[in-house]
């Protein structure tokens, strides 16, 4: 029992420790806080007060140059001062106006020292009743003046925009319109010439002088449902249209090769995976024949004097002979 009491005493004793020493570490910030206001305060005062003097003695200043001027320098310091005056009010209605009447009386395209001047038209005003304005209600009218005049100019070239941008918006309507009508007149034209080329080869193949193309677009155009109908008595027999291929030579290939270009301008989206293949084909075999007739005549570049010696050597060779003679040769060149 005494334990704990003793505890809770030194608990207590520590606590109230921890208090003390938490108010006295307050006190010493605030204490600290205002003593740093303070010095601010003290700073600012002695600024405000070495402010003061000095505007003081400036005024001093002043007064002194005037008791002791003569009387043309002081006119000649309010003519100057009158002169500032003027100066500051003319920038003040130059900056009040647009950009582009910003002229100075030395910098102008019309080289008028007096631009900047409210020209007054006497016997007008008088005209019109208001003779005995004073300068500053004229030179107020004048720059309400100038302010509209510029307001109807802007007016006018938003106007003036708006009738351009109308106009491109016409003219690119009317370019979208004849790239339409150009588009289906072209359409037109690569259709007709297509009819022209399947109606000029049945006229060959009528004839019996049919080409390679005639026979190939013959073909594709069987299951063609689109067929006309008055041709249904053409009717021919199917055959691999690659047989249309043999016998041709390098001529007869380049001139196909033309032909089916043709085919894939005219007709540029209906069987184009056909003739794509067909082209691969007719230029596999336009390869293979040429690369026989190089080798043909890299035969008939043999001399004639070895070509008789090895015909002699073949002659009269039976088969095994002939095949014992190949073994011979390749074990000589492996």
């Amino acid at each position: 029992m005494d334990d704990r009491s003793r505890s809770a005493n030194q608990s207590h004793h520590s606590t109230s420790a921890d208090d003390k020493r938490k108010r006295k570490r307050r006190r010493n910030d605030s204490t600290r806080s205002n003593s740093i206001a303070s010095k601010e305060n003290n700073v600012d005062r002695r600024l405000d007060m070495r402010r003061k003097e000095k505007r003081r003695q400036r005024k001093l200043q002043k007064q002194l140059i005037k008791e002791r001027e003569t009387p043309e320098e002081k006119r000649a310091r309010r003519l100057a001062k009158k002169m500032r005056k003027e100066e500051k009010r003319r920038l003040k209605e130059e900056n009040s106006l647009s950009d582009e009447v910003k002229y100075t009386n030395t910098n102008n395209p019309f080289n008028d020292p007096n631009l900047t001047s409210t020209f007054i038209w006497g016997k007008k005003l008088e005209y019109e009743g208001r003779g005995n304005l004073s300068m500053k209600e004229i030179e107020k009218m004048s720059r309400e003046r100038v302010r509209r005049n510029l307001a109807e100019m802007e007016e006018l070239k938003r106007n003036r925009e708006a009738r351009e941008a109308a106009k491109e918006d016409l003219e690119m309507i009317k370019r979208d319109e004849e790239r339409r009508a150009n588009s289906s007149w072209e359409q037109t034209e690569e259709s007709f010439h297509l009819s022209q080329a399947r109606l000029r080869s049945r006229i060959r193949l009528k004839e019996a002088r049919g080409k390679p193309i005639d026979f190939l677009a013959r073909y594709i155009e069987y299951d063609d449902e689109n067929r006309p109908r008055d041709k249904i008595e053409e009717e021919f027999e199917l055959e691999d249209p690659l047989n249309y291929l043999k016998g041709l030579t390098v001529r007869d290939f380049e001139d196909l090769l033309e032909d089916i270009k043709v085919y894939r301008r005219l007709d540029p989206h209906k069987n184009i995976i056909w003739w794509i293949d067909m082209r691969t084909i007719v230029n596999d075999e336009l390869r293979k024949l040429n690369d026989d007739i190089r080798l043909s005549n890299a035969r008939d570049s043999i001399h004639g004097s070895v070509r008789d010696d090895v015909a002699k050597i073949f002659k009269g060779k039976s088969l095994q002979e002939l095949i014992q003679l190949e073994r011979q040769v390749n074990g000589k060149n492996p």
